[in-house]
C-alpha cells in the first residue's frame, strides 16, 4: 500500500489501522537520512552529545552537558542563530482584515474580526510560541507551529519540533506537503484511561513489538497524530496510532489545510524544505573547532616549548611541566629552552577570520552580535539609517515572518468555521476586556482580504522612536494626542493613558455610533475635548459615508453630533467687546 492509503474513505478500522502502519514504516524509512541531519544540526546548535531524538536521551544531555568534554570550544552557530533571531522575531505583527466592497456590516464584522484575532493571539501566545519556532527555522532550516483544538474546544497553538514530523515521500518532490504524521510522547497510563479497550489488546503484544522504539522504560507510549488532505470536494482524514496500542481514533478532516504553519529560512533551490543557519555555518564551524582544539593543546603545554640538551648531559626524566623545578646536568652547556610565541600569532588571527566570515554568512555585524551601535552614532535619523541598512539583508525574513502571522490567522479562521458550538475570545484593552464571539464577525471567506499592520514602521529603541514622533509632531503631521499613543512607552503607561484620555473619549463616542450593534449616541458635554470631538466627527462622517449598506441612522447620529458639538463651541465662546463708539467731529 502506498502511504496515503490509509486516508481511503471506505476502508474497514482493521483496513485503516493495517494501512497506518504501513505508511509509518515507509515515511520512517524515507526520513532515516534527513533525522541524521537534523540531529547533527542539534548537536551543533545546543553543543551537547545527542544520540537520539526523544524525550529521555535529550533529558539526559542535557542534564550531563558538556561534561564528556566533547563539546565546542566557540560556538558561532548558537551565537549567530540567536542573534539573527531577536532581529527578526523583535516585531509582533498584527494580521489585519479589509473588506472587499463598502458593504457597512461587513466592515463592522472587520473591525470586530482584527479584534478577535488579537484575542486569539493573545490567549494562545502566539509571539512567544512563533519566536521559537522562527528559531528552529534558523537552526534546522525549517519551523512547524500546530495550531489545533484541545478537548475544552479551544484553540492552542504549540511549536512542533521538525524532527517529530514525517511526510509522505511521494509528495516531496512536488513541493506540496498534503499527508503530515507528527510524533508525540504521551504518559502510558493516560493512555491506558482514555482507550481502556486498547490498553487490553496491548498487553497480549510480545515483549519484543512493545519495546520497539514504540515505548520508552514503559511509561511514556510513542502516539503518531496523521493527517491527509482530501481532492475533488471529498474530506481528508485525520487518526491516532499507537504503535503499542492501536489505531486510537478516526474522522473525516474538513478544514481545506493542515493544522501546520510552515516557516523556512532560506529557500532551496528545490523541494518543500529550507536551509538553515547551522549548515551554512557547518563547514566554518568544524574549522573552528579545528583550531581552538589546537590552541587549546598549545595552551595545556604551559608555555614550555621545546627544550634542546646535548646528549648524555640531563636525565630526561626531570624535564616535567611543573613550575620552579631544579634540574641537574652534566658539562659546561645549560639546556636551551625554545622562548618563542606560545602560539602563534597567525592562530589567534584566523580565528578571528573564521568568526567574522560566520557572521556575514549569517548578514551579521559585529556590532548587530554584541547588541552595541558604531561609535558616535547619536542622531535619530542616522540610527534610522543605519538600521535600514543592517536591515536590507534581511529583507526577505521580516517579509517571511510578516507572511507567518498571516498564515496562522488564516488557518485559526479554518479550525474554528469548522468547529460546531461558536468560539468566544476575551479582547484586552487599555483598561478592560472585551468578549467577542465567532458568530459576530463570521465573514464569508470571499468577503475579505488580509494584510499586514505595519508594526515596524517606528524605531524599536526608545531613543530614536521618541525623536521619529517628535518629527511628525512638529511637521504637523500628527496631533499631539495622537504622538502621545505613538510613543506607547510602557513605563510611563500610567500617566499617558491620563495624557490620551481626551482622544480616548472622543473616539469612544464616536465608536458608539458606528461600531456597536445598536448605535448608541452620546451628548457632547463642555467637560469634553469639543474641539477635538467636532474635528474626529467630521472625519468619521466623510470617511463612511460612501460605504454600501451603512444605516441612514448611524449618519443621521453623527451629523446631530456634529452639530450639537459645533454648537456647544459657539455657546462657550466669549462675547465679542463692544464696538467703541466714535464721537462726533467738531466742525
Amino acid at each position: 500500500m502506498t502511504p496515503t492509503n490509509w486516508g481511503a474513505k471506505k476502508l474497514t478500522l482493521d483496513e485503516r489501522e493495517k494501512a497506518l502502519s504501513t505508511a509509518l514504516e515507509t515515511v520512517e524509512a524515507a526520513a532515516a537520512t534527513r533525522q541524521q541531519l537534523l540531529l547533527r544540526f542539534a548537536r551543533l546548535y545546543e553543543n551537547v552529545a545527542v544520540t537520539e531524538f526523544d524525550p529521555s536521551d535529550m533529558a539526559s544531555a542535557f542534564f550531563d552537558g558538556n561534561s564528556s568534554g566533547n563539546s565546542l570550544s566557540y560556538n558561532v552557530i548558537q551565537m549567530c542563530v540567536d542573534a539573527l533571531n531577536a532581529k527578526i522575531t523583535k516585531n509582533s505583527p498584527r494580521p489585519m482584515f479589509l473588506t472587499s466592497g463598502g458593504r457597512w456590516p461587513d466592515q463592522m464584522k472587520a473591525r470586530k474580526l482584527d479584534r478577535w484575532c488579537r484575542g486569539v493571539f493573545a490567549a494562545t501566545k502566539m509571539y512567544k510560541v512563533a519566536r521559537r519556532v522562527r528559531a528552529d527555522a534558523s537552526i534546522f532550516g525549517d519551523g512547524f507551529l500546530h495550531l489545533r483544538m484541545n478537548d475544552a474546544k479551544k484553540l492552542v497553538a504549540e511549536r512542533v519540533s521538525p524532527m517529530d514530523l514525517r511526510f509522505d515521500p511521494a509528495h516531496i518532490p512536488s513541493e506540496k506537503l498534503n499527508t503530515v504524521y507528527r510524533r508525540t510522547f504521551i504518559p502510558t497510563d493516560e493512555l491506558t484511561h482514555r482507550y481502556p479497550e486498547k490498553a487490553a489488546l496491548s498487553k497480549t503484544m510480545s515483549l519484543q513489538d512493545t519495546m520497539r522504539s514504540w515505548t520508552l522504560d514503559g511509561n511514556v507510549t510513542v502516539v503518531w497524530e496523521c493527517w491527509t488532505l482530501g481532492f475533488d470536494k471529498l474530506p481528508g482524514r485525520y487518526a491516532r496510532y499507537a504503535p503499542a496500542f492501536g489505531l486510537l481514533e478516526s474522522s473525516e478532516w474538513k478544514p481545506k489545510c493542515l493544522p501546520f504553519v510552515h516557516v523556512k529560512h532560506h529557500e532551496r533551490v528545490a523541494g518543500p524544505f529550507g536551509k538553515g543557519l547551522a549548515e551554512t555555518l557547518l563547514g566554518t564551524q568544524v574549522e573552528l573547532n579545528r583550531i581552538c582544539n589546537s590552541i587549546v593543546r598549545q595552551f595545556q603545554r604551559k608555555g614550555k616549548g621545546r627544550t634542546f640538551v646535548q646528549k648524555g648531559t640531563v636525565n630526561l626524566r626531570h624535564l616535567t611541566n611543573a613550575e620552579a623545578d631544579i634540574v641537574e646536568y652534566a658539562g659546561s652547556t645549560p639546556p636551551i629552552v625554545d622562548a618563542g610565541n606560545t602560539i602563534p600569532v597567525e592562530d589567534h588571527q584566523h580565528v578571528r577570520e573564521l568568526v567574522e566570515r560566520a557572521q556575514k554568512l549569517s548578514g551579521l555585524s559585529e556590532m548587530s552580535v554584541s547588541a552595541k551601535k558604531p561609535a558616535g552614532l547619536d542622531a535619530a535619523v542616522a540610527l534610522r539609517e543605519y538600521s535600514d541598512l543592517e536591515s536590507e539583508r534581511f529583507a526577505t525574513q521580516h517579509k517571511d515572518w510578516d507572511d507567518f502571522f498571516l498564515a496562522i490567522a488564516e488557518l485559526a479562521v479554518e479550525l474554528v468555521r469548522h468547529t460546531p458550538g461558536g468560539y468566544k475570545v476575551k479582547v484586552p484593552g487599555r483598561r478592560t476586556t472585551e468578549e467577542i464571539d465567532w458568530a459576530d464577525v463570521n465573514l464569508e471567506e470571499d468577503a475579505y482580504v488580509m494584510q499586514m499592520f505595519p508594526t515596524s514602521a517606528l524605531p524599536q529603541t526608545p531613543a530614536a522612536r521618541k525623536a521619529q514622533v517628535i518629527e511628525l509632531r512638529d511637521a504637523g503631521m500628527v496631533s499631539p494626542d495622537a504622538a502621545k499613543r505613538l510613543l506607547d512607552f510602557p513605563d510611563i503607561e500610567a500617566e499617558m493613558t491620563l495624557g490620551t484620555a481626551q482622544i480616548d473619549d472622543v473616539d469612544a463616542t464616536i465608536s458608539a455610533i458606528l461600531d456597536k450593534d445598536t448605535p448608541e449616541y452620546m451628548a457632547p458635554e463642555v467637560t469634553q475635548n469639543l474641539p477635538l470631538l467636532a474635528e474626529r466627527s467630521l472625519m468619521s462622517y466623510l470617511q463612511v459615508r460612501h460605504f454600501k449598506d451603512i444605516e441612514p441612522s448611524r449618519l443621521e447620529l453623527l451629523l446631530r453630533l456634529i452639530d450639537e458639538t459645533t454648537l456647544l463651541i459657539q455657546q462657550s465662546q466669549p462675547p465679542p467687546p463692544p464696538q467703541p463708539t466714535q464721537q462726533p467731529v467738531a466742525a
